[in-house]
């Protein structure tokens, strides 16, 4: 018996027919909606680096001027320091000079004492570090 004459064979055939077009509709509608989605995304990205190249330079310029203000702080710190110990020491200058005016004959002694000290101190350093001569 030819079953592929039959009615019921046509059924089934164009069944088979209109699921294989539907399936194929099916993928295409898949294949085109993930198309729609990549391009979205590609779109999303190129947009975001976009803005990124777009702000990059003024966050660069920014930072710049960031440093060159630490930088301006910084100097202005090392004059302030350097102007005070300047005072300081002149400071200290003024009081030594006033000591030795009201009590010349202490300061000629303290001198004297602090340079005996310092020979001291000196001859010993000399000798404990100067090679000492072989017995043979």
């Amino acid at each position: 018996m030819n079953y592929t004459n039959s009615p019921n064979a046509n059924a089934v055939g164009e069944a088979a027919s209109d699921l294989a077009h539907s399936a194929a509709r099916g993928t295409e509608h898949a294949i085109s909606a993930t198309q729609r989605v990549t391009q979205r995304a590609a779109d999303t990205v190129q947009n975001k680096l976009d803005s990124l190249r777009d702000s990059l330079p003024s966050a660069i310029s920014r930072a710049g001027q960031q440093a060159d203000e630490l930088t301006r702080a910084g100097i202005e710190r090392a004059r302030s320091a350097s102007t005070a110990v300047r005072e300081k020491a002149a400071q200290s200058g003024d009081q030594m000079v006033t000591y030795i005016r009201d009590e010349p004959v202490k300061a000629v002694l303290v001198a004297a004492a602090a340079g005996a000290l310092t020979a001291v101190l000196l001859g010993w350093l000399n000798r404990s570090s100067s090679p000492r001569p072989s017995r043979y």
